[in-house]
């Protein structure tokens, strides 16, 4: 299994609320081996158990005084609570202005039950304004999550 997924549009949540809206990249130069991945609401899903490779890649704009954003792989084995897989984080000390970053948090899931063990990303930023937000497109990739499965459990 290997697949990939990007945000389709510009978001502003919280490290509780999953991102949502997310498409398979669909490139020409892309293809997604075996089954793939599933979503659903922001939840994902595995189609076979094993040990996977997690990277989620966020792209941001920090607005006003913010100064500092986490992207977040939250990840349940009961399909229910959600524990804290991985973070990465970027922060800039600034006076003015606004802001890109980039962050990338990865991590290898044991998926032992395809029913029960989902992923979902989030984000956090420090001061939360307004103004900033995660970055997604249609057309290529700025906030993306790849899964590649690299065998048995």
């Amino acid at each position: 299994e290997a697949d990939m997924y990007r945000l389709t549009s510009n978001s502003a949540n919280s490290d509780v609320t999953p991102l949502t809206a997310w498409e398979r990249v669909d490139d020409a130069t892309f293809s997604k081996m075996g089954t793939g991945i599933s979503v659903s609401s922001g939840i994902f899903s595995f189609p076979s158990t094993g040990i996977y490779y997690v990277t989620f890649s966020l792209y941001c704009n920090l607005e006003n005084d913010d100064y500092h954003f986490r992207n977040i792989i939250h990840a349940t084995s009961d399909n229910s609570n959600y524990n804290l897989l991985a973070q990465g984080s970027s922060g800039i000390e600034r006076s003015s202005g606004s802001y890109q970053f980039s962050a990338i948090a990865h991590s290898l899931f044991d998926v032992t039950d395809t029913s029960n063990c989902k992923l979902k990303f989030g984000y956090n930023s420090a001061l939360n304004p307004t103004n900033s937000a995660i970055y997604g497109n249609t057309s290529y990739n700025q906030t993306s999550a790849i899964f590649i499965r690299l065998g048995d459990t």
